[in-house]
């Protein structure tokens, strides 16, 4: 009856052991499941990260191209408007060269 009971106690044994032994598997599978769902989830949060910040330089670039843009835009006005004045003065003086021209001539005259 004894090598019964031990041969009963070492088949618990060796059934617990199995039990184990898959709890073990499991946990490890479970482990290395759950560690590639957070390097999943870490490079989509990466990715995530990467579109938004080149979502943002492009807007970023869009803001400074338009804001060349408007500089472009003021500093031909701003040559146009100085053309325009050296014009204005460059036609006055003409004119009172033209006068003082005339003053001479009729002064010559008298």
């Amino acid at each position: 009856m004894l090598l019964k009971e031990q041969l009963a106690a070492l088949e618990d044994r060796a059934r617990s052991f199995a039990e184990l032994e898959k709890a073990l598997q499991d946990t490890l599978v479970t482990g290395q499941r759950m560690t590639e769902e957070l390097k999943a989830t870490a490079r989509r949060e990466a990715q995530l990260i990467v579109d938004e910040s080149h979502l943002r330089g492009e807007k970023l670039l869009d803001e400074a191209r338009a804001e060349e843009a408007k500089i472009k835009n003021q500093m031909a006005n701003l040559k146009r408007a100085h053309r325009q004045l050296a014009e204005g003065v460059k036609s006055a003086l003409e004119r009172y060269q033209r006068l003082v021209e005339a003053d001479l001539r009729d002064a010559s005259v008298d």
